[in-house]
């Protein structure tokens, strides 16, 4: 009984672990899906580049790409252009996104 709980913990402390994406891994993980915190925003990435973002029932249409390893996302009907670029961070269907180490937002993977 003492080993099946040492496992047991053992896997949850496992699944609790973000893992670093590869730009590979980026791309599998969000083509044609939708990131979400449930109730503030929402990513979806179209699998021809395109973005829809919604932020507080606000939609921005732009472009998601992956150079460096990084998920950059730019906003052309903004005033400024700039790419955003981020870390991309796995764990089960929970994505975050970072930036030099430190999370920016995350959210659940939605098949939508």
């Amino acid at each position: 009984m003492g080993v099946a709980l040492l496992c047991v913990s053992t896997v949850a402390f496992a699944q609790s672990e973000f893992k670093h994406l590869s730009a590979a891994e980026i791309k599998k993980a969000i083509v044609g899906k939708k990131l979400t915190d449930g109730a503030h925003w929402s990513d979806k990435f179209m699998p021809d580049g395109t973005l829809e973002s919604i932020m507080h029932g606000q939609v921005q249409n732009g472009r998601w790409s992956v150079r460096g390893g990084q998920l950059c996302m730019a906003y052309p009907e903004r005033k400024k252009t700039a790419e955003e670029c981020y870390e991309v961070w796995r764990r089960g269907q929970v994505l975050e996104y970072r930036r030099d180490g430190v999370g920016i937002a995350q959210g659940d993977l939605v098949n939508k």
